[in-house]
């Protein structure tokens, strides 16, 4: 029911087949817990972008920085300004909880280029920068980590 709901409302829709950083970069108003990240952070990573509206999938996202972040992950959580703001399951983690992986906050332009309507997508992109997985069906997107774990271990 609350699936066929929030697909009513928000339609998914695919994430960018190619990651740029400099849309990244240029574009987040804000970091929540790091320094802004540059360039370099990127380089010769993969990268793990997950644009959320629920704070349920950090801790998720939190996990799989502490499993995956030694080998070369980059996660990055895109919040819209609006929810960080205004939605109290979002503002009270962003200042308690000692999440370890960048929390960039979108005021709406992230996700007018990257094309996000629904209200999470998560999306795996390679050293070269292409996309290899992206999540956007709310059954799949809280088991990412299993997904994260076959590109991980078994590359």
């Amino acid at each position: 029911e609350l699936q066929r709901e929030i697909a009513s409302i928000a339609p998914q829709q695919p994430m960018p087949e190619v990651f740029q950083p400099k849309v990244l970069l240029q574009h987040a108003t804000k970091w929540v817990n790091t320094d802004p990240l540059t360039l370099q952070s990127f380089s010769g990573k993969q990268v793990l972008i997950c644009y959320s509206r629920w704070p349920l999938l950090n801790r998720q996202l939190e996990l799989a920085h502490q499993l995956y972040h030694e080998q070369g992950l980059v996660i990055v959580c895109i919040v819209p300004e609006d929810t960080a703001i205004n939605d109290p399951d979002w503002a009270t983690p962003l200042s308690a909880e000692p999440f370890t992986f960048p929390i960039a906050i979108d005021d709406g332009t992230l996700a007018k280029l990257y094309g996000l309507s629904s209200p999470a997508a998560v999306a795996l992109y390679g050293t070269d920068g292409r996309i290899l997985q992206q999540l956007t069906d709310l059954g799949t997107l809280f088991r990412f980590l299993p997904t994260l774990r076959q590109f991980m271990v078994y590359k």
